[in-house]
């Protein structure tokens, strides 16, 4: 299978798990993440690649600060 058509089927497969583990009762989740890393450990530079990433990571705060760079982004073009 290309890469590029793995990447899309995955993306499909993530987002169906998601839409599952919430029916379920189960809110924010890692799985679909845990499950894209399992299959292709290089998924994450496959999908930024060609374009600048700014990753935020944390156990709180991620939201605000995730806005506060965006505003950011913003006033700045």
């Amino acid at each position: 299978m290309a890469a590029s058509t793995f990447i899309f089927v995955f993306i499909g497969v993530s987002v169906v798990t998601t839409k599952v583990m919430n029916l379920l009762g189960y809110g924010a989740t890692t799985l679909p993440g845990r499950i894209a890393l399992f299959f292709k450990r290089d998924i994450l530079a496959k999908l930024s690649q060609g374009v600048k990433v700014i990753v935020i990571t944390g156990t709180n705060g991620k939201t605000t600060s995730a806005r506060i760079v965006e505003e950011g982004l913003k006033e700045a073009g």
